[in-house]
């Protein structure tokens, strides 16, 4: 039996409490329209609702249809709460979960997400032959075959993943997908897009009865437009924000998604607390996510992450930045602007930001004012006023919002992925946290005109523990001290009570390139080989 009940709550907490609770589910069945009707009543509320799932239940949200499309829509809600209750969330991967925009003040939290069937295949590799840049391989038991093709695009989604057969953990290292074929007896051969001798170079690398996880397709939907043209929902990520203000995740455990995790674009103050996003405990998964755990784009008001656990994606754990725009047309105070980033994200900037202005390639700085008026003319485009006229803004110049405060990484736990730890350009705070297998743990860097902010921030690193990072521990990149801005703190970092267990006796624990200053205090230096490091810092 399905069941929606309106439960009425004292007038002292002024909010309407929506809990939904579900009998035992029918094979097959779709819980997404009990739900989505749960939240839309309760965002209809005036004082703000609750919508609280049945505590240990397994909700369907079941295969993309005509009726049944994309992800729970949060569109306009203020003061709302989604409480799992300990619920865990079964989504078909033509799906995403949560669509949040135009809102403010919303949490979610005490849900479990995972995906049936999963978004990605795992094959045992048989064998490999470097010199022509192919290898063989079988799925794993339980694990559907992969998209046979001749066409594989040159493509994020056709990336493949390689595992080491003892360690069960990523290798930090892929090839992109050109082809798979498949002989009568079952087993597949791959070919790869690239250079033929970074590819052999990669198989090489490799062993017999390594590990593979391949990306599978599935059908995605068109995203979700408002009026004015901005995108409020796309098939990117798990959970997204748009245009938003507080949002909290509190909680939440996600074991696999086709995409990203977690996104906010456009978006300020958000908080993810306890958010894990992991390989799932008693399988023989090696993976969890096909993209970033947690990507934040064009804030300001930057977000605090605490607490939390990321493990096993195919990309970054963290990705934090703040996209371009470009000048088009210069009068005096007055400029036309495009946004410069991908063509799903809009142009987000209020007046009273303050703005920094680059030449078209970011390695010189031009100048800071503030916005004294905004006027979106068109999906993308704008007119801006600034307060303060800067010299050498002519059509093609970037600009940036700059943060109006710290990243804040708390108390975090990383383990080993296939790319960044964290990859931040703003200033930031990184206390209490273990970096363990990553590629890169903290990766610093303002290196091209999409994504910023410009200049980079200070960034202090306290109390962490790096352990067998297999590029770098810190890494820390500005494209010119030119970018820098005189008398700015901005490219400084400062580092202390951090210990650094490098992979081998050549590893890199900080690595630093026109950074301004670097502060190192209290910090320790081993290897796992228990050879003493040779060069364990670069570039000073």
């Amino acid at each position: 039996m399905k069941q929606i009940c309106l439960l009425s709550c004292c007038a002292f907490f002024c909010a309407v409490c929506f809990a939904v609770r579900l009998g035992n589910l029918a094979v097959g069945a779709d819980d997404f329209s009990e739900i989505q009707d749960a939240i839309t009543m309760a965002i209809q509320n005036e004082h703000g609702g609750v919508v609280t799932l049945e505590s240990g239940r397994t909700y369907r949200l079941g295969e993309r249809t005509e009726t049944s499309s994309g992800p729970l829509l949060i569109i306009g809600a203020d003061g709302l709460t989604v409480d799992g209750n300990g619920a865990t969330l079964l989504v078909h991967p033509t799906r995403m979960v949560f669509a949040i925009a135009k809102s403010q003040n919303v949490t979610l939290k005490n849900m479990t997400i995972d995906y049936d069937p999963l978004p990605y295949t795992q094959v045992v590799i048989q064998s490999i032959t470097p010199e022509s840049g192919t290898l063989t391989f079988v799925p794993m038991a339980g694990y559907p075959d992969p998209m046979v093709s001749n066409n594989y695009a040159d493509f994020v989604p056709s990336d493949a993943m390689f595992y080491d057969r003892d360690t069960r953990k990523m290798t930090h290292s892929f090839l992109r997908l050109r082809t798979i074929s498949r002989d009568d007896a079952g087993v597949f051969s791959a070919t790869f897009h690239g250079d033929a001798g970074h590819i052999s170079r990669v198989l090489a690398a490799r062993k017999p009865r390594d590990f593979l996880t391949i990306k599978l397709p599935y059908q995605r939907g068109a995203p979700l437009q408002d009026t004015d043209g901005r995108i409020l929902s796309t098939d990117s990520t798990a959970i997204r924000t748009a245009f938003s203000n507080n949002v909290r995740v509190e909680n939440v455990t996600l074991y696999a998604s086709p995409n990203m995790g977690f996104t906010a674009m456009g978006s300020q103050g958000m908080v993810l607390d306890h958010y894990r996003v992991m390989i799932k405990p008693g399988t023989d998964r090696l993976a969890s996510l096909c993209s970033d755990s947690a990507h934040f784009k064009s804030v300001t008001v930057m977000p605090k992450l605490i607490h939390c656990y990321f493990e096993g994606m195919m990309d970054d754990a963290v990705n934090v930045k703040i996209s371009s725009a470009r000048v088009l047309k210069k009068d005096g105070k007055k400029l036309e602007i495009g946004h410069n980033d991908i063509a799903w994200d809009d142009i987000a900037m209020e007046p009273g930001m303050k703005v920094s202005f680059y030449d078209f390639d970011g390695k010189n700085h031009l100048g800071f004012s503030v916005l004294q008026s905004v006027n979106r003319t068109q999906y993308r485009l704008a007119e801006i006023e600034l307060a303060d006229d800067v010299p050498g803004i002519f059509p093609g110049v970037l600009l940036y919002t700059c943060p109006e405060n710290l990243l804040e990484v708390s108390d975090c736990t990383f383990k080993a992925q296939f790319n960044n730890a964290l990859l931040i350009r703003p200033a930031a705070v990184i206390r209490n946290c273990w970096f363990e297998d990553v590629n890169v743990a903290v990766h610093a860097i303002s290196h091209e005109p999409i994504e910023g902010p410009m200049p980079p921030g200070l960034m202090t690193v306290e109390n962490c523990d790096f352990i067998r990072c297999a590029d770098a521990a810190v890494s820390l990149y500005v494209p010119s001290k030119n970018a820098l801005p005189e008398g700015n703190d901005s490219g400084a970092l400062q580092l202390s009570t951090c210990r650094f267990l490098l992979p081998h006796q050549e590893g890199i624990a900080i690595r630093s390139r026109n950074r301004t200053a670097v502060d190192v205090n209290d910090i320790t230096v081993d290897s796992s080989d228990g050879k003493v490091p040779i060069a364990p810092m670069q570039g000073f």
